[in-house]
């Protein structure tokens, strides 16, 4: 299923992180999966309104569990999850992880669910970005930042 999608180029406009800047990412990045673990997702859980969960992939070079905390847009029983790595040039690590091993589990108010992610093709993207952007705005600003298309991804539960 989403074996067949694949990622955009990468862009030239946006953020480029460099290894201070990826350093500082990923600490806050632990910081607030570490909260929201330890709290059950009662602390730091939303943004804009919305619910923030803990993605787990796979990493498609090492084989290691990575977790990464995501803000969640409900799609009746399924969840989309946009790749935005705050309007940088580049994709996120874990969107790449999710073509390599579309297998993840997703911890949501406490409870994790095994999901099954599918990057979505350009068009079911622009279907459904008034949505997203209507749910969390900051995403219109994200895309405008960077040239490269930025990645909608739906969890499907297994």
């Amino acid at each position: 299923m989403s074996g067949t999608a694949h990622l955009s180029p990468e862009g030239k406009r946006g953020k480029q992180l460099g290894a201070f800047d990826r350093l500082l990412a990923k600490f806050f990045t632990g910081t607030h999966r570490n909260v929201l673990k330890l709290t059950g997702s009662r602390v730091m859980a939303k943004m804009g309104g919305n619910e923030i969960g803990i993605l787990t992939t796979t990493g498609r070079k090492t084989g290691r569990l990575r977790s990464h905390p995501v803000i969640t847009i409900p799609d009746g029983e399924d969840r989309l999850i946009v790749a935005t790595n705050a309007g940088a040039a580049n994709h996120p690590y874990w969107v790449r992880n999710v073509l390599a091993n579309p297998e993840v589990e997703l911890e949501l108010k406490g409870e994790t669910r095994k999901m099954r992610a599918k990057v979505l093709e350009e068009a079911e993207k622009q279907e459904l970005w008034p949505k997203l952007v209507k749910a969390y705005k900051m995403y219109d600003t994200m895309q405008n930042k960077t040239d490269r298309e930025i990645p909608v991804v739906r969890l499907i539960p297994v």
